[in-house]
């Protein structure tokens, strides 16, 4: 056995798991929702995985280092969560509909460059989160369904060029900073967010277009736009959306 499907053991009843010395794959969404998993050792000879200070599942984004750079899953027993500073990558669906977690934040001086696809998907217990200064990219519906987020914090000197679709669909942010080095947003990256009511753009901004999906359904919004910009981006309107965004 060299890889585990995605979803293998999604929402099962296991509380342990071993997993073999030349299992080289755990594809994502292979714990989803197994609320009783919270014992998962790694048979001796197995140099791809980690078991991380009895809370994270880690493996290597090279597999010729030594460094576990990427974080695959996390207990669900786990109460409080720090992400270490080596860690450049938190995997898809990682944290994925955590229940128990009540706090979650960086080491200083973070490493992480990629939140990916469904990190955060329905993780509940988030009510604030922190963006490492070297993230490049927020995947798809990376915080989406996230009920109680109500605040993005940005690190100054933000990395951040790409917010992919759906990254905060049906979220509860108030507001968003758009950082100057951004240079895409997704469709619907902030659809469906009720409580939405300012997204403010960098007057050093790198965006050229925005597409009006982008606020599907977030009837609230105004869209700050600085004056010098505002015949350098394009708002691209489409047909079939409820989009209410107010333009100053």
């Amino acid at each position: 056995l060299k890889s585990i499907g995605k979803y293998a053991f999604a929402y099962s009843k296991i509380g342990n798991f071993t997993i073999p010395e030349k299992v080289e794959e755990i594809k994502y969404g292979c714990f989803n929702g197994a609320k009783k998993l919270n014992n998962i050792q790694i048979m001796e000879g197995n140099k791809v995985f980690k078991n991380y200070n009895n809370q994270f599942l880690l493996t290597k984004s090279d597999f010729n280092s030594s460094v576990f750079d990427v974080l695959l899953f996390i207990k669900q027993d786990v109460l409080k969560a720090i992400i270490p500073s080596f860690i450049k990558k938190i995997a898809k669906s990682s944290f994925s509909g955590c229940k128990n977690l009540i706090e979650f934040d960086f080491e200083k001086d973070s490493e992480c460059t990629l939140i990916d696809d469904s990190s955060f998907f329905f993780a509940n217990f988030l009510k604030r989160f922190f963006i490492p200064r070297k993230v490049i990219e927020i995947g798809p519906c990376s915080f989406s369904g996230c009920k109680s987020l109500t605040k993005i914090y940005i690190e100054e000197n933000s990395s951040l060029q790409i917010i992919e679709n759906m990254a905060f669909h049906e979220s509860a942010l108030e507001s968003f900073s758009i950082p100057k080095k951004v240079i895409k947003i997704g469709y619907f990256a902030f659809s469906n967010c009720i409580h939405l009511k300012i997204v403010e753009i960098n007057d050093e901004s790198k965006l050229k277009v925005i597409n009006s999906n982008i606020f599907n359904r977030s009837p609230n919004v105004i869209l700050m736009i600085p004056s010098n910009l505002k015949e350098k981006i394009m708002i691209l309107k489409l047909m079939n959306f409820q989009t209410f965004i107010k333009i100053i």
